[in-house]
């Protein structure tokens, strides 16, 4: 809070924020005016209000560093009084120069526990970047520093507590991972990820709804696809379930069309005890070419080629079509962006069309020159592959 005093003609400031609010803005418009205020803090310390030094000091080195209301740049001048503000304590001052030393910057050596001491100073006075500074330095373990998965998690709750919308996903993040001498426990980060998730079922209401996105909405369905990689893998203890990562998966379809590919896949290939299944695998991937979304690695084009693989070999229980194969394979060749194919190779799609008419494929018989044909058409787009076949066929590498 700001209090201005009319006798004395004097402003104080209750915490060191309540200075920076009102000064540093219009420091950086350029208002000499509150530099000189700055500067009057810095130099005088005032029993009554002692943060109010320190942080005029950190306000000071800001506008050393960078130059602002026309100060000339002085790297020497700022790191001075960045100092000082750490000597007096100012948790600003301490996670500035944390940095420093964490990332080897302004002519310091790097050096990890330096930087550690500054950020849990930061963190000692509620600073909320200090705990998560804290809390990644414990998680990481980098700089040669020894990563600590307790007391990571121990900051981590405490950023939790103040609210920070983040945090439990760190938690969960290193429960399913482990880190350093704490053990992975699969179980309890699926717990925390459905506490993420039942919370995070209310924005992607609100997402569906009203078009509100939200950092909960994004925790929510890294939330659901980490939960459902856990079961898919069995990853830390947990007992693989397919059954139960495709339920999770589904949860994200509606949103994203990504996770029908997911989904295909595991009928696909019979993952984690689910019974392979090329026709359920084929309902998903059908739903992709319907939503015909561009900008995904599931989109209209991947789909066809992995439907087109599927009744070439038939694949999953699925009986072998070469007539359905072909009709993919033809959409890719053509190569048409409009139908929002833009990732579809035409070569590749030629290629394969001679493949299934060089060996036969269900009903369709083997034929030779209508093979030639699809590999010279897949040769003139440079494709290898087919070059090399027609050498092997007809002794050319050319369409002539």
């Amino acid at each position: 809070m700001t209090i201005f005093d009319s006798k004395t003609g004097k402003t104080r400031y209750t915490d060191a924020d309540s200075l920076s609010g009102d000064l540093r803005e219009k420091v950086r418009d350029g208002d000499k005016d509150a530099l000189q205020k700055l500067k009057e803090f810095a130099t005088n310390k005032d029993p009554e209000q002692p943060h109010s030094q320190a942080r005029a000091l950190y306000e000071l080195a800001e506008v050393y560093f960078n130059g602002f209301c026309e100060v000339q740049r002085s790297p020497n001048d700022a790191l001075n009084f960045l100092t000082q503000a750490v000597d007096l304590g100012d948790d600003l001052a301490e996670i500035r120069l944390g940095e420093f030393y964490r990332d080897g910057k302004q002519g310091f050596k790097q050096d990890s526990q330096k930087a550690l001491e500054l950020f849990l100073k930061a963190a000692e006075s509620g600073n909320k970047n200090g705990l998560q500074l804290s809390a990644e330095m414990f998680q990481s373990g980098s700089g040669g520093f020894k990563a600590d998965g307790y007391r990571a998690i121990e900051f981590y709750e405490k950023l939790d507590a103040l609210d920070d919308k983040q945090a439990l996903m760190s938690i969960a993040e290193i429960y399913e991972e482990g880190c350093g001498k704490f053990k992975a426990d699969g179980q309890r980060a699926l717990e925390i990820y459905d506490e993420i998730i039942r919370h995070g079922e209310y924005w992607a209401k609100i997402e569906r709804n009203f078009g509100i996105t939200s950092t909960r909405l994004d925790n929510y369905k890294m939330a659901v696809h980490n939960s459902a990689l856990i079961y898919l893998e069995g990853k830390a203890g947990v007992v693989p379930d397919g059954y139960k990562a495709i339920e999770l998966f589904a949860k994200l379809t509606e949103e994203e069309i990504d996770f029908l590919k997911e989904i295909a896949d595991i009928y696909l290939e019979g993952k984690a005890g689910v019974e392979p299944d090329g026709y359920k695998a084929i309902e998903y991937l059908n739903e992709i070419l319907q939503r015909n979304e561009k900008n995904s690695f599931a989109n209209p084009s991947n789909a066809m080629k992995i439907l087109a693989d599927i009744w070439r070999k038939g694949k999953a229980g699925v009986t072998q079509d070469g007539h359905i194969a072909v009709e993919y394979l033809s959409k890719l060749a053509d190569n048409d962006e409009t139908s929002g194919l833009i990732m579809c190779e035409p070569d590749d799609a030629l290629y394969e069309l001679g493949n299934i008419y060089e060996e036969g494929c269900g009903e369709i018989l083997p034929d030779l020159q209508r093979a030639i044909d699809f590999y010279k058409k897949s040769a003139a787009l440079d494709n290898y592959s087919a070059k090399m076949k027609l050498k092997k066929l007809v002794g050319s590498d050319n369409d002539e």
